[in-house]
């Protein structure tokens, strides 16, 4: 059809006529309209054409310009660049900002896109496979979202390891951006060598701010060795709440604070020894520090035992995890500030979310405790499974 219909002419040139099959005319219905939705890849510029292909993908320029038969892409490039001084001959001013423009990482000027500068451009490709091949790390694709799944994917038990392997992308891409920028604004030269360094500085300051160590001036081997020690990582625990024998009260007690200094308050609730509440408080205390919110809660709590005429009683220090209904009152201290004491005498006027946590230390529900750098605990008052 298109020998026949088209001969030398592009499609977009072509004229409906009468005798035309209707196979062919409906054809030229639908490109009409579709053409402002397909953008073409220039490429080496074989297969598109300069004047009536959409590949600035705001429509093709013959629909903008005065078209020029004679002249195409290559008639426009110099060195792997578009020439703006041959540009601004045969177009108008206004569409020189919209040309694609051409990278700065590779020797021919290849089309700047973001999976080009990124990943698959030679300078990245250089990058990318400079700390895989230290890290031992197999990529399956070139593309970005390949590599970067990569590196975040692995599965990795050393928590220092995982967090490198976490930061590596990050620090690529952000690496070559501010080299391609250089480049673009200052006349640099984009260097790998100079990427990878600027990764590796950047990557031990971060790893020196997390575990608040000093690691110094280290080579990428040496850091990648210390990342996989083992220690100084994260061990689950379940805790829960545990009452007194038979015939014991139990109090438990918790401050907060918003800021420091800031708002506190104070939070507690006395049990039997079936874990049935009898009473709570909520107390708001003012601004204060952290250490003298948590010394009020304790002093009020002294000042409860004594006036119940009870002496005898031990003190222990539990979890949070195990100590949440005290921990949602104390919240609810610093909420009211218009009162200076709120006291539940039911459970019925508890928090809503107080109420639940009750409910759920009565079943011996637990709750997670996460401990960070820490061998082994010693836990009095609660229980750990």
């Amino acid at each position: 059809m298109r020998v026949k219909y088209c001969r030398d002419l592009h499609p977009c040139q072509v004229q409906l006529i009468r005798c035309v099959l209707g196979t062919w005319r409906r054809m030229l219905n639908i490109s009409r309209q579709v053409e402002f939705s397909l953008v073409w890849q220039v490429q080496d510029g074989g297969s598109c054409h300069f004047w009536y292909d959409n590949w600035l993908g705001s429509g093709a320029l013959f629909l903008k310009a005065t078209v020029n038969p004679v002249l195409s892409f290559k008639d426009f490039i110099v060195n792997g660049k578009w020439s703006s001084h041959l540009l601004s001959r045969v177009l108008p001013l206004d569409l020189l900002p919209s040309m694609p423009s051409k990278c700065f990482c590779c020797p021919n000027g290849a089309t700047e896109t973001v999976e080009h500068v990124f990943s698959e451009g030679q300078l990245a490709k250089a990058v990318w496979n400079c700390f895989a091949s230290m890290c031992g790390l197999t990529q399956v694709g070139s593309s970005l979202r390949a590599r970067v799944v990569a590196w975040w994917m692995s599965p990795l038990r050393a928590e220092k390891r995982r967090l490198l392997f976490t930061m590596i992308p990050s620090f690529i891409c952000w690496h070559i951006w501010r080299a391609r920028n250089g480049v673009a604004f200052k006349g640099t030269r984009m260097q790998s060598a100079n990427i990878c360094q600027a990764v590796i500085s950047d990557i031990t300051s971060g790893l020196e701010n997390q575990f608040s160590i000093k690691l110094g001036w280290v080579s990428f081997p040496q850091l990648y060795d210390w990342s996989g020690q083992q220690g100084g990582g994260i061990r689950v625990e379940l805790v829960r709440w545990r009452a007194k024998e038979m015939g014991c009260l139990t109090l438990n007690t918790d401050g907060c604070f918003k800021g420091n200094p800031r708002w506190s308050g104070n939070g507690r609730v006395l049990r039997d020894s079936l874990g049935r509440p009898i009473m709570a408080f909520s107390a708001f205390f003012g601004k204060s520090l952290s250490l003298h919110a948590e010394a009020l809660a304790l002093l009020t709590d002294f000042s409860c035992v004594w006036r119940r005429g009870s002496p005898m009683c031990r003190y222990n220090q539990i979890p949070r995890e195990a100590n949440r209904v005290a921990d949602i009152l104390a919240n609810m201290g610093v909420s009211h500030q218009h009162q200076p004491c709120v006291i539940y005498e039911h459970i019925r006027t508890f928090p809503k979310l107080a109420r639940g946590e009750v409910r759920l230390d009565r079943l011996g529900m637990s709750s997670v405790r996460r401990i960070k750098g820490a061998s082994g605990t010693v836990m009095r008052g609660g229980e750990t499974l």
